[in-house]
């Protein structure tokens, strides 16, 4: 899909009779995006651009853009307010203005695994929600996400896109105009997983987004679901070796333990899962492998 995308500047005294203080923060194929202030609060202006402002078709994707976002009320999705008619932009989707960088821009900055995780946590508790109201994004990838600066709090943006799909992202049938469902999305969630580097569950759990449509996860409760038992299998797993390893080593210690001085008497003997202790009185204990 061909895009253009790029920064500009309107004149320092754009204003409007419902806002002030407005520019221009980005241009994105056939949308502009435009910071704005009214009654002291900051907001996000989403308009046409000019060349397609009185397209018919263009004008009914932003008002049906509007129509899925308030159908869809998550904290992990941006929030609209309206849409307006604004001096020098025509109609316009109000929405949340969200202080953070998508991300595409996240991704490049020194972050734990653990925080990594949170927010991959939240892409799929998110799109889970948005796919119970039977709504299919059709354009997840990274630059289509925000995640705020203070509280990390990831926020899926851009729900309409015509064309729809990015290279990369994706799946093969949607490329070719095949059936469009939640399992679309299934494929491109999988590719954004893929590319955070998280835990080895979530990288286990990712090579079923990538099959065959019949082959893929359902939903992304079934995603979910796959990652926690993995996460549980894999846990139990870590610590079923680290006994292991402890109580080899504490056997080969044990073993070398002296044995008390002929004149002791054994006082009690006792065993304690691989390991066997003895007890001789006056406070001598020995411990020996089972």
């Amino acid at each position: 899909m061909e895009q253009v995308s790029g920064f500009y500047y309107p004149p320092s005294d754009t204003t409007s009779a419902q806002f002030c203080e407005m520019t221009e923060v980005s241009s994105s194929g056939f949308n502009v995006l435009v910071r704005a202030k009214r009654d002291g609060k900051w907001w996000m202006l989403k308009a046409l651009a000019p060349a397609v402002r009185n397209d018919e078709v263009y004008r009914n994707l932003l008002h049906k853009e509007f129509d899925i976002l308030c159908h869809i009320q998550h904290p992990g999705v941006v929030e609209v307010a309206g849409i307006e008619e604004v001096d020098g932009y025509g109609e316009c989707l109000v929405m949340e203005w969200i202080d953070g960088v998508t991300l595409e821009e996240w991704l490049k900055l020194p972050h734990s695994k653990s925080d990594r995780v949170h927010v991959a946590d939240q892409l799929l508790r998110a799109l889970e929600f948005v796919h119970d109201k039977q709504v299919v994004h059709r354009d997840l990838k990274p630059s289509n996400m925000m995640v705020t600066r203070s509280g990390g709090v990831l926020k899926l943006i851009d729900f309409l896109k015509e064309p729809a799909g990015t290279d990369g992202y994706a799946s093969p049938e949607q490329k070719v105009g095949g059936v469009t469902d939640v399992r679309n999305d299934i494929y491109s969630v999988g590719v954004i997983l893929d590319k955070m580097q998280l835990n080895l569950s979530y990288r286990m759990a990712l090579k079923h987004c990538f099959g065959p449509l019949a082959e893929r996860y359902p939903n992304i409760a079934a995603l979910r679901q796959r990652v926690h038992r993995l996460h549980r299998a894999l846990l139990v797993l870590w610590l079923a070796l680290c006994l292991l390893v402890v109580g080899s080593l504490g056997a080969f210690i044990y073993n070398k333990v002296f044995q008390p001085a002929t004149g002791y008497d054994v006082v009690a003997e006792f065993e304690v899962g691989n390991l066997a202790y003895t007890s001789w009185g006056g406070g001598v204990v020995s411990v020996k492998a089972a």
